[in-house]
């Protein structure tokens, strides 16, 4: 079995589709997502935080796997904070 990173959040067989979207919208972020990441990244508040990082089956907006945290950033507002722990029962429903 090959042996899983702490970054790798989702299973084996679409991380190569997630990370590829995933990449993509790093590319393309809205004016809000880079608004935001300037305030997130390179650990200013003293975590990392991942941008478009895929979480069991999901792209969310930005992560922060020691926090175990996501956050879904929708036009100019959080629309929600999620425990990854949660993400299975969110993502299914």
């Amino acid at each position: 079995m090959k042996q899983r990173y702490k970054y790798e959040t989702t299973d084996g067989s679409t991380y190569e589709l997630l990370k590829k979207n995933a990449k993509s919208n790093r590319r393309n972020p809205t004016p809000a997502e880079s608004l935001l990441w300037e305030e997130l990244r390179g650990r200013k508040l003293g975590v990392r935080f991942r941008r478009q990082h895929p979480i069991e089956g999901y792209i969310p907006d930005f992560v922060c796997l020691k926090k175990n945290q996501l956050w879904k950033w929708m036009e100019d507002i959080i629309s929600s904070t999620v425990n990854i722990s949660q993400m299975k029962n969110v993502h299914t429903t």
